[in-house]
């Protein structure tokens, strides 16, 4: 399992290698912007679950809270059962293909990201 943004999957999707699954909160403003409606990119579910709650991301997005505190409320947001359950199912569903994490934030924005936290706690 990996993860990519949402830009990289519409600009580089590989759909028979890859299952994307969406794990934002809100529609990405990528897609947004570019006009596409979710049928239209090669993205295969969206699941809001595995996304960080609207009060979570607006305390961190808003300066209210660090990073740190931000991880640590998520992971507390998302327990590892969870986590589990859900990767367990599109496995299922992906038939063999790798699963990628997609969200609106870049590579480049490293661990700051609720991607790397469902990675890391995947990985338990």
């Amino acid at each position: 399992m990996k993860r990519k943004s949402v830009r990289d999957v519409v600009e580089n999707p590989k759909p028979e290698s890859e299952y994307y699954v969406l794990v934002t909160r809100y529609y990405p403003t990528t897609l947004r912007r570019r006009k596409l409606k979710l049928s239209e990119t090669p993205i295969d579910e969206w699941d809001r679950d595995l996304a960080p709650s609207p009060e979570l991301l607006s305390d961190y997005k808003n300066g209210r809270i660090t990073w740190e505190e931000y991880e640590k409320r998520f992971r507390e947001e998302k327990s590892l059962t969870l986590v589990k359950r859900k990767t367990a199912i599109y496995r299922e569903q992906a038939k063999g293909k790798e699963i990628v994490l997609v969200c609106e934030e870049e590579d480049s924005e490293y661990p700051k990201c609720h991607t790397w936290i469902l990675l890391d706690q995947e990985m338990k």
